[in-house]
C-alpha cells in the first residue's frame, strides 16, 4: 500500500487558490449578469470584454502559481517511510517511520468534489487543507499535499489503519472537526 500526492510547497497556495475562487464567481456576476440584464452600446460591450480579457489573465496567473506549487515535489509513503520525490524522482527528504510516535492529518478535501459549502469556507478564509503531521524522535514534520484521486485517499486511510494496529497514535482532523 503506497500513498502519493502532490507536494503543496508554500502557504500562499491557499491564498492563490481563494483568489482564484473570488475572481470565478466575481466575473461571473459581474459578466453574467450585466450582458444578460443591460442592453449594452456597442463601445461599452468593448470595454467589457477588455476587461474580461483582464480578469481571464489574472486568473490564468493565480492558476500558474497555484500549479508551481505543487508541481515540484511529490510525497510517498508507505509502512515504512516518507518519501519526498522531487520532479525528477530523486529523493529529497526520507523519513524512517519504524519509530514513529503519532500521526495526525485530514485528508477528506478533494479539489473536484467542492461544495458549496466548502467554496463559501474558502472564499471566507477557512482553508479546508489537506495534511500529514508525523511525530518522529521528538521531532514533527507536516506536510500539505494535494490528493490526484479518490483512490490515495483510500490508501492514505489504509495506512492509517495499519499504524493503528500496530499502536501508533492516530488522529484524524476531519472526523474530529465533524463531531
Amino acid at each position: 500500500m503506497t500513498f502519493k500526492a502532490k507536494l503543496i510547497e508554500h502557504k500562499r497556495f491557499y491564498t492563490y487558490r481563494r483568489n482564484y475562487m473570488l475572481l470565478q464567481i466575481a466575473t461571473l456576476f459581474l459578466f453574467g449578469l450585466t450582458i444578460q440584464i443591460f442592453e449594452l452600446p456597442t463601445w461599452l460591450s468593448i470595454v467589457l470584454l477588455i476587461v474580461y480579457v483582464l480578469v481571464v489573465a489574472i486568473g490564468y496567473y493565480y492558476l500558474r502559481r497555484i500549479q508551481k506549487l505543487t508541481d515540484r515535489h511529490t510525497i510517498a509513503m508507505d509502512t515504512d517511510s516518507i518519501k519526498i520525490l522531487a520532479k525528477s524522482g530523486d529523493v529529497s527528504e526520507h523519513l524512517d517511520l519504524s519509530k514513529i510516535e503519532g500521526i495526525t492529518y485530514s485528508a477528506q478535501y478533494l479539489e473536484n468534489n467542492v461544495s458549496v459549502r466548502d467554496s463559501w469556507q474558502e472564499m471566507t478564509g477557512t482553508q479546508q487543507r489537506n495534511y500529514l503531521s508525523i511525530r518522529l524522535g521528538g521531532e514533527t514534520h507536516s506536510y500539505d499535499f494535494v490528493p490526484e484521486s479518490s483512490y490515495m485517499l483510500v490508501q492514505l486511510e489504509k495506512l492509517m489503519e495499519h499504524f493503528r494496529a500496530n499502536g501508533v497514535a492516530v488522529q484524524d482532523e476531519q472526523a474530529v472537526m465533524s463531531d
